[in-house]
């Protein structure tokens, strides 16, 4: 698998002139290894005899075949102006453009008749057994987002006054997937998935002053996110011809938020600093459609609304033989986000939506945290040790299980409470051992444990998914010459559990692995004005998975021009 990017910018700024200005432009065309493989499932009756099929010890069935490679074409703008007044304030303006084209026409299949064609889906027979071979197709994906900034800073009134205000959305998002390989291969029947430009508005407004010993800061901050969109039913996937609907879904949030903090010098060069924090947040205009015996039906989500305060501490300052310490408690509120809220299903029999694809009462998290650090300088070493505790009341998790039906679906659920604590410690260290010679490296440990989760009892004292009780991160740097350097990376960590149960543990697709990687990189000066760069990321192309495969083996070389 290959692919580039090239990419050129320009900055101007005038000579005694309060402007200024920065755009650029990135080309990026890339192909990416599959991301989604399918397993034979068992079946009856007789089918296609085939061979090709990759029997992995470590999966239940054998892997028939792969999702397409993801062939991704992607331009990108920006430009970011600034104008500087002579009162001392600063505007700033920014904004993006992204242009997506993913092409996912290459499914692969490894199963083969006895004449040596491929076959890509039906009942086959494999070692004697018959199995259904079901799940790959085709797709092809347009995207154009934006995204637009405005931020202004400066004194006014004695107050130090920063203010920004954001806007992005999703222009233009046409999905187009073909109902399965058959009807992919001849352009026949499929779904079209148009996006109905999702996207926010954020907006802060922050003052700061300081008062003899005490330095104020206060803010108010907003946010409105909303999703929409629409899938039909089309009998060409390719053209989305034949269009009829079939589904919708839609909703908003907003949230308002206010803060106080206040940081107080103490003697001793010790520092005190109490904050609160309070947000109201509603979700409403919720719905979802869908297609039921030839006729659109619609139901609404319940308008909801909820508030949150949330109190700070943080006591730091030095101690003794050089050490530094810094000791802060807090608590957080995480509200429901669109993709939580708004992403059920309408039930076929009953007509309404279906209550376990979508929880009405979903509760926003909230947590109790506390950490304590220590930190301690010997010379060109840094010491950084902390210790920490998370403890979570109704997390949001995403669950899958059957409705009454029989049909498998997938939601987000509240896990009534998760605790983690953990250790962690940092290394950064300059001229080591020889001059040129630089380390950063830390070492973690962490217990996530669900303590409580009335809805699935069996999840109590369960390791919480996703979270490896190790992990190791760091990079070796060298300056060999003034134009040349070469650094060596790590990353590392243990197997976490790849369910809330703890039954599903493995070092194979589906699960969560414990992987180790080394990413290597030599930079060379070419000239005055050009680099040159040569690395080489998993090194020792180590095999892991977060559900998917990780990435193997990558050369990267990069050629960067300055003038």
């Amino acid at each position: 698998f290959q692919g580039y990017s090239a990419e050129g910018g320009l900055s101007w700024k005038p000579e005694n002139s309060p402007f200024s200005l920065r755009a650029g432009f990135r080309r990026f065309e890339n192909t990416g290894q599959s991301m989604t493989y399918n397993l034979l499932s068992a079946a009856t009756g007789t089918g296609t005899a085939v061979t090709g099929a990759y029997v992995d010890p470590r999966l239940a069935t054998p892997v028939f075949g792969a999702a397409s490679p993801v062939r991704v074409i992607q331009n990108q703008f920006r430009v970011r102006t600034g104008w500087e007044m002579d009162n001392g304030w600063r505007l700033e303006a920014l904004g993006f453009a992204w242009l997506t084209d993913q092409d996912l026409t290459d499914t692969r299949t490894f199963l083969r008749d006895a004449g040596g064609a491929p076959v890509w889906q039906g009942r086959v027979v494999l070692g004697g057994k018959t199995w259904n071979a079901t799940g790959l197709n085709q797709s092809l994906t347009e995207r154009t987002e934006y995204l637009a900034g405005l931020r202004a800073g400066g004194a006014a009134m004695g107050w130090d006054v920063s203010a920004n205000l954001s806007r992005y959305w999703i222009a233009r998002q046409d999905g187009r997937t073909s109902r399965d390989m058959a009807t992919g291969l001849v352009n026949g029947a499929g779904t079209q998935t148009l996006a109905r430009q999702p996207g926010w508005w954020t907006g802060a407004l922050v003052l700061e002053k300081a008062f003899g010993d005490h330095a104020l800061a206060l803010g108010v901050n907003g946010s409105l996110y909303e999703t929409e969109s629409e899938t039909f039913n089309t009998t060409a996937w390719k053209n989305a011809t034949g269009r009829v609907f079939s589904a919708a879904t839609w909703g908003k949030t907003t949230t308002f938020g206010v803060f106080l903090e206040d940081e107080i010098s103490l003697p001793g060069d010790y520092r005190l600093t109490a904050g609160l924090r309070y947000d109201s947040w509603k979700a409403y205009d919720g719905g979802i459609g869908k297609l039921i015996a030839g006729r659109r039906v619609d139901d609404a989500y319940p308008d909801r609304i909820d508030s949150a305060v949330s109190p700070k501490l943080s006591f730091q300052g030095p101690l003794t033989a050089g050490w530094d310490v810094q000791l802060s408690l807090g608590t957080a509120t995480r509200f429901p986000t669109v993709g939580e809220l708004f992403q059920g299903r309408i039930d076929d029999i009953t007509q309404q939506i279906d209550p376990q694809s979508f929880d009405p009462n979903l509760r926003p998290e909230t947590s109790i945290d506390a950490s304590l650090i220590l930190r301690r300088s010997l010379g060109d070493v840094r010491f950084t040790g902390s210790a920490f505790l998370q403890d979570v009341h109704d997390a949001i998790f995403s669950f899958q299980g059957l409705n009454p039906f029989g049909q498998v679906v997938s939601s987000f659920k509240n896990v009534d409470r998760v605790r983690q604590v953990g250790l962690e410690v940092i290394v950064e260290a300059r001229d080591v051992a020889i001059e040129g010679l630089d380390v950063d490296a830390n070492v973690s440990w962490m217990d996530a444990r669900t303590l409580r989760n009335r809805s699935a009892p069996l999840a109590e004292g369960e390791m919480f998914p996703r979270i490896p009780e190790w992990r190791s991160n760091g990079s070796v740097r060298y300056r060999i010459s003034d134009a040349a350097r070469a650094s060596l990376g790590w990353r590392y960590a243990t197997r976490p559990n790849s369910d809330l149960f703890g039954l599903s543990r493995g070092d194979a697709y589906g699960f969560q692995s414990e992987y180790l990687t080394f990413d290597g990189r030599v930079t060379l000066a070419v000239g005055d004005y050009a680099e040159l760069g040569i690395g080489i990321d998993n090194l020792l192309n180590d095999k892991a998975y977060v559900a998917h495969p990780l990435p193997q083996r990558s050369f990267v070389i990069d050629l960067k021009g300055r003038w």
